[in-house]
């Protein structure tokens, strides 16, 4: 038996670590007297070294030694700030450091760390002069008029300083908060959350990407470099009363991303293209939601589940050949897992949970249902010369092509089961099939497109 006793009279941090056969292999605790220290999220890095993520207020006190060993290092907070803290394979200390300002409510929301073992987070900001370089520099970033603001900061192995930058505006009730951060195998960064006012820039150079919501809130869905530079960035629109969130992310082995949401609105467009893809909401307050982009940010495919009442995910993971996995909680009667058909339903009372697994997120996730038939796309890796042939079972109304960067390509009128592309003037690569079906289900097939030999 391990025992870690509380050091504070709030709420004292564990954090512990079992091998695979859930086997204790150590514990440690991180409090003090009058303090509270309240994790958010933690990561594991490629050398198997663990990044702790949260935040705390030490109050009257004199700081949170987050060292379990005999050393002593402090952190002393404003208000309530956010800490970042690494600790070896073995749980000894390695490093840490606070990021806030002298505003309290200062929130640390989310932690990834890509293959080279730098450090992200996501917090939302409330202080002006924050201090986002831990070492001896000085970065400061704001968040204007004490509003909620986006604060994404990158740092080293060691923690030193990489970069950081700021997300919101000064408008009244307004808010940028990020929920969910990863990291793709490429070291770009994608982050999700929710955000409400106009003219939101989330461009931190002098270029401007903005997206507007007032009021009610909106899902943003972002990427960044490695560098912290804006590749692109997605809203997700909504009708009716729209308090939205994108909770959690996740990246397939082939760099698409997962999104994993809520919505209140009547329908959510998962498609943020000119093209409309809406989610129509099936419980009486919101429903869950996940959803499949390319790496360039274009919808591949999407789907909702509820209850009669509620229905919020937690958490989303992408498996082995497409599969995906959601849990989360559930309010109400009669909540269906299952996106395509009726099938067996649950029923929580006050409270339930669920975990789902679907079996084939490319191409077996639609909106309506039951299906006739999925997609079939012949010859695939097409020579570039020839036709293909798109055919379904259930008929097409259209198809389309699409880079893979979210870019439309072409789209066919389609009055049958098939259509037939002309490939040419399409240069070897990966592109999407997209088609609708006479029933209304959006259906997806990546298409290869080979040189000539």
């Amino acid at each position: 038996m391990m025992t870690v006793s509380p050091g504070s009279l709030w709420n004292t941090t564990f954090l512990a670590r079992f091998d695979a056969n859930g086997a204790l292999q150590w514990a440690l605790s991180l409090g003090a007297a009058w303090a509270y220290v309240v994790p958010s999220e933690v990561a594991v890095d490629d050398s198997g070294n663990l990044i702790l993520f949260g935040s705390f207020d030490n109050n009257i006190g004199s700081g949170v030694d987050m060292d379990p060993g005999p050393a002593v290092h402090t952190l002393v907070s404003q208000e309530e700030d956010t800490f970042v803290a690494k600790y070896s394979p073995s749980g000894a200390y390695l490093w840490a450091f606070t990021l806030g300002g002298v505003e309290d409510f200062e929130h640390g929301n989310c932690l990834a760390c890509d293959g080279s073992g730098n450090v992200y987070v996501g917090l939302e900001a409330r202080s002006m002069g924050i201090d986002a370089d831990p070492g001896p520099g000085q970065y400061l970033v704001d968040a204007v008029n004490t509003r909620k603001h986006m604060l994404l900061a990158s740092y080293e192995p060691g923690g030193g300083f990489r970069w950081a930058f700021t997300v919101g505006v000064s408008q009244i009730s307004s808010a940028v908060v990020p929920l969910d951060i990863t990291v793709d195998d490429n070291d770009d960064v994608i982050v999700s959350g929710y955000a409400t006012g106009t003219d939101i820039d989330f461009d931190p150079s002098a270029d401007t990407t903005s997206i507007d919501q007032s009021p009610g809130m909106a899902i943003f869905l972002a990427k960044y470099s490695a560098a912290g530079a804006l590749v692109w960035c997605n809203e997700l629109e909504s009708t009716g009363t729209n308090f939205n969130r994108g909770w959690s992310l996740d990246c397939t082995p082939g760099n698409d991303i997962v999104l994993a949401g809520e919505f209140t609105g009547d329908s959510l467009d998962a498609d943020p293209s000119p093209g409309h893809f809406p989610l129509y909401r099936i419980g009486g307050i919101g429903d869950s939601f996940a959803a499949l982009y390319t790496a360039g940010g274009g919808l591949i495919s999407a789907f909702n589940i509820s209850s009669s009442s509620h229905a919020s995910p937690f958490a989303v993971a992408s498996g082995n050949g497409g599969a995906l996995a959601m849990g989360g909680h559930f309010e109400g009667t009669d909540f269906d897992p299952e996106p395509w058909a009726t099938g067996p339903t649950y029923d929580a009372g006050n409270n339930g949970f669920y975990l789902t697994v679907y079996k084939d997120l490319a191409t077996s996730i639609q909106l309506v249902a039951p299906l006739t038939g999925g997609l079939s796309i012949v010859p695939n890796p097409g020579d570039g010369r020839g036709p293909v042939r798109v055919t379904s079972p259930g008929g097409l109304a259209e198809v389309s092509t699409w880079s893979m960067n979210g870019t439309l390509v072409r789209a066919i009128p389609a009055a049958g089961g098939s259509v037939m592309i002309d490939p040419s003037g399409l240069a070897p690569g990966l592109y999407l099939i997209r088609a609708v079906t006479r029933a209304g289900a959006l259906l997806s097939e990546k298409l290869v497109i080979e040189g000539e030999r």
